[in-house]
This record gives structure tokens, C-alpha cells and sequence, in this order.
């Protein structure tokens, strides 16, 4: 995703890449990680750069709005276990990116289907059964189960926006909402 004067030619990997020469708007030097998509290795990535890692100071969850309809269980999945992986409150803020096209969910849309989602989630891993080893400890965000809000999360501060990050996209203003990668950046900066 584009955060910076310049397009960084982007492919599939099977490794993250660290981006570390980003500068916010006081100067201060930042590392980004992108997390490549591959189910096999989100989990040990997540855990290395969520679990470990205490200088994090803030995560950006980049969805497809144009193929969310189809996959919102799985982003939901995936989002649910970024959060519950971090652990530390840190704010996240939730790109819905591709709103040049057609099929694009709005924010709004992905805001609700994942608060949905999310309560399923937590239902069903609350329900769970104990695991044979004897560890009691299950992996939800939140004890309210199907009732789940946003707000439930109080510690950890989540926003949604639109963007669309195609080269030569100038986004600006569509309706009093940003769709450029402004927000993004103002974001970042105002972490």
C-alpha cells in the first residue's frame, strides 16, 4: 500500500516485508511490516510480530472490500485473531481498501458484518471444548458471545476507513469521506 511518495512494486510472498525507512508527518522513523497472506505462515508471523515485539505502536488490517462479501467469515477470522494475538492495546485501524470498484463494501457494511462476525466467533470458541491437554484457556476477545460489540473492546481503540491505493488513484474528498490514502497516512501520524 502506498504511504509514501512512491510505489513499491508488489508481489506475493512467503516472507513479510519491512519497509524501514517511513517518516511521520514529526519525523520520527518508522518500521512497517506487511504480512504476506499465506494461511501457513500468518500464524508464526503473527505471533513473532504481535507476541514479541513491544515497540508496535499501531496495526493496519488491509481487507478487499471488492471480495468481501464472499469472504467476510474468513477476514473475520484472521481480524479476531490479530487483536486477540496483540494483546497490548494497540490501536488498529481497518482499511477497506479497492473502493474504486464496483463490488466495494462500504466501511460501514464491513464495520457491522465483522461485529456480527465476530460474536459468532466468540460464541463458538466459547463453546468450545477444553482442550485434552488440560489447558482451560480459550481464545476469545470478549466473554459476551453472540451480543458482541466494538465497544466491548474498551482497551483497544479500532477504526474503519475507505481508501483505494491503485497508482494514479488521487482519492480525495467522495462524499465528505476520504478515499485516497490520506487517511491512511493521517493515521499513522496521529499515532
Amino acid at each position: 500500500m502506498k504511504i509514501s511518495d512512491f510505489f513499491p512494486e508488489t508481489y506475493s510472498s512467503f516472507k513479510e516485508n519491512e519497509y524501514k525507512f517511513f517518516r511521520d508527518a514529526a519525523g520520527r522513523e518508522l518500521t512497517l511490516i506487511d504480512i504476506p497472506g499465506a494461511e501457513r505462515l500468518r500464524k508464526r508471523l503473527l505471533h513473532k510480530y504481535l507476541s514479541e515485539r513491544r515497540s508496535i505502536r499501531g496495526i493496519i488490517f488491509v481487507i478487499d472490500s471488492s471480495t468481501f462479501g464472499r469472504k467476510s467469515r474468513d477476514v473475520a477470522e484472521l481480524l479476531y485473531d490479530v487483536l486477540y494475538e496483540s494483546r497490548k492495546c494497540v490501536p488498529s485501524l481497518v482499511t477497506c481498501n479497492k473502493q474504486d470498484s464496483s463490488l466495494a463494501k462500504s466501511s460501514r457494511v464491513i464495520h457491522i458484518t465483522l461485529e456480527h462476525e465476530f460474536g459468532l466467533i466468540n460464541g463458538t470458541r466459547e463453546a468450545a471444548l477444553d482442550s485434552t491437554d488440560g489447558d482451560m484457556k480459550k481464545r476469545v476477545l470478549t466473554a459476551t458471545g453472540k451480543d458482541f460489540q466494538w465497544n466491548d473492546l474498551m482497551t483497544t481503540k479500532i477504526d474503519f476507513i475507505e481508501c483505494c491505493a491503485i497508482k494514479g488513484f488521487n482519492g480525495g474528498e467522495d462524499g465528505g469521506r476520504k478515499t485516497g490514502l490520506s487517511s491512511v497516512r493521517d493515521w499513522i501520524d496521529s499515532l
